[in-house]
């Protein structure tokens, strides 16, 4: 299910449990997508290759509840990219 908390955030939650799942923000100086934290349990399980969007990166990082062990960059905010110049 999709709902707007503001007029530039829509966040997603599981139509079976309700669980948060993905918020999109499209704010006109930001835009990204967030996987809520503890959504994966494995690879197998959710079958990323298959998924329409793909993390590129673990967004404040310092502030995880668990480590992670991957590849992909741990920043301690949002990405350069996600925030756009006026």
């Amino acid at each position: 299910m999709a709902y707007k908390t503001s007029p530039h955030i829509t966040r997603y939650t599981c139509k079976t449990c309700s669980s948060p799942v993905v918020n999109d923000c499209q704010m006109p100086n930001l835009h990204f997508k967030g996987l809520e934290s503890g959504t994966i349990i494995s690879k197998d399980r959710l079958k990323l290759k298959d998924a329409p969007y793909k993390p590129g990166a673990h967004l404040f990082y310092p502030n995880r509840l668990v480590d992670v062990h991957d590849d992909l960059p741990k920043l301690d905010g949002l990405p350069e990219s996600a925030i756009s110049a006026n």
